[in-house]
């Protein structure tokens, strides 16, 4: 007796895998994978093009009989609701960056330094020191690391909502 392959064909996603298992977890993994992006992306209106896809595939599946059928069933609903919940709420006029530990710890020490300035209060110099090193975990950013910072910031992209 032959292997049984299944596969999957979402418009112009195939998704085959000798393993029913396999298959569906491909399956769920590539929509995943798919909805991160459309959320990362930088676009006015991210790409649903595989999440209209998944919805279709799922809305043609025959009345799952089987446990395995009827699990995959279940799984792609709770995927595609999770997706649509999760580009629903993608942020609109935001900027992701990606930053170090010790980018992080001074933003954070930045932060609290502004919010005493526009609270009108003295400044604790030395937790701001713990707060830019991480409670000493690294070292604070040098002058020079604080201004390529703030042009890693500035070069950033908002994302348009």
């Amino acid at each position: 007796m032959g292997e049984r392959n299944y596969q999957f064909n979402l418009g112009s996603w195939d998704i085959t895998a000798d393993d029913f298992d396999d298959a569906k977890r491909y399956l769920l993994d590539d929509l995943a994978e798919y909805v991160d992006d459309s959320y990362l992306a930088r676009d006015e209106e991210p790409d649903t093009t595989l999440l209209g896809a998944a919805k279709a595939f799922r809305a043609a599946l025959p009345e799952p009989k089987t446990k395995k059928r009827l699990a995959l069933w279940a799984a792609l609903g709770d995927a595609i609701t999770a997706a649509e919940k999760r580009l629903a709420d993608r942020p609109k006029g935001s900027v992701t960056i990606a930053l170090t530990q010790e980018q992080h710890s001074t933003v954070l020490a930045a932060l609290r330094r502004w919010q005493h300035h526009i609270d009108g209060t003295a400044a604790d110099h030395e937790g701001l020191d713990e707060i830019a090193t991480c409670a000493g975990d690294h070292d604070a950013l040098t002058s020079e690391q604080i201004d390529d910072l703030c042009g890693h910031i500035n070069d950033a992209d908002p994302v348009e909502g």
